[in-house]
């Protein structure tokens, strides 16, 4: 939009595509019990981290605007990109299919590649060597 230079390359891990957002109305916004039972069931925390009270009081505000942002965001259809566009996902994540995932190729009117791994929604943290391996090989 602002005529700068476009980024070489977009890379989404474990987000579905925006376009599937078009008419999304967010949700109200989680309680404290229904945050933290959305972040057991994502698997991204450790139990001994979920279940200390002191530590999740100093985490929660930031965990919560991040997911704020993404709860609120609005899709606005714009003309594809023209940069390549590599989705990563995790095969057993329980929010995002493989096909919110490989509908991110409608937003690239260049290349697109998605690649599954095994793990759920944070899959890159037992997964850390393939995504860096993949990622390698995508960003040649």
């Amino acid at each position: 939009r602002r005529a700068l230079p476009l980024p070489r390359a977009l890379i989404v891990s474990g987000a579905r595509a925006p376009q599937l957002r078009l008419r999304f109305q967010p949700p109200p916004e989680p309680t404290d019990i229904e945050f933290l039972a959305e972040l057991r069931a994502l698997e991204g925390m450790p139990r001994e981290v979920l279940d200390n009270p002191e530590i999740m009081n100093l985490v929660m505000p930031a965990l919560r605007a991040d997911a704020r942002i993404y709860r609120n965001y609005v899709y606005q259809p714009e003309d594809p990109l023209s940069i390549p566009i590599y989705a990563y996902g995790g095969v057993s994540d329980p929010r995002i299919t493989e096909a919110q995932m490989e509908a991110w190729s409608i937003q690239t009117d260049t290349s697109f590649r998605h690649r599954q791994f095994n793990g759920g929604h944070f899959f890159i943290h037992d997964q850390a060597s393939e995504v860096l391996e993949a990622l390698s090989e995508d960003l040649k």
